[in-house]
C-alpha cells in the first residue's frame, strides 16, 4: 500500500497468500481477461505450493535461464507438470 500524500510517503507490503492471489489470477481466465496465466521467478518449492492449491496451473514459468544457470531440476519439474518454461538472462 502506498499513499504519496502521507507525511512520509512509504510502502508497506500487504501480507497476501499466494493461494489468494492466484485464484484472484484464476478468475480472469473464464472472464475473457487472459487467455492464459503463469509465473515468474518461482523455484521449485513455491511451484509444488501453488499446484497444491490450484485449480489451474500456470501455463508458463518464466526464470532467468542461460548456458551459466541451466537449472535442470526446475525446468524438469515444469515439464513433468505441462508447464512450459521462457528464459530471460542478464546482458
Amino acid at each position: 500500500v502506498y499513499d504519496p500524500d502521507a507525511p512520509t510517503p512509504t510502502v508497506e507490503l500487504a501480507p497476501v497468500p499466494l493461494a489468494s492471489t492466484w485464484a484472484a489470477m484464476e478468475e480472469a481466465l473464464p472472464a475473457g481477461l487472459a487467455r492464459n496465466i503463469g509465473v515468474c521467478n518461482f523455484n521449485t518449492a513455491l511451484l509444488r505450493d501453488l499446484l497444491a492449491s490450484a485449480t489451474q496451473p500456470p501455463s508458463v514459468l518464466q526464470v532467468e535461464l542461460h548456458p551459466y544457470n541451466q537449472q535442470p531440476k526446475l525446468v524438469r519439474f515444469a515439464a513433468q507438470h505441462g508447464i512450459a518454461v521462457t528464459g530471460f538472462s542478464p546482458l
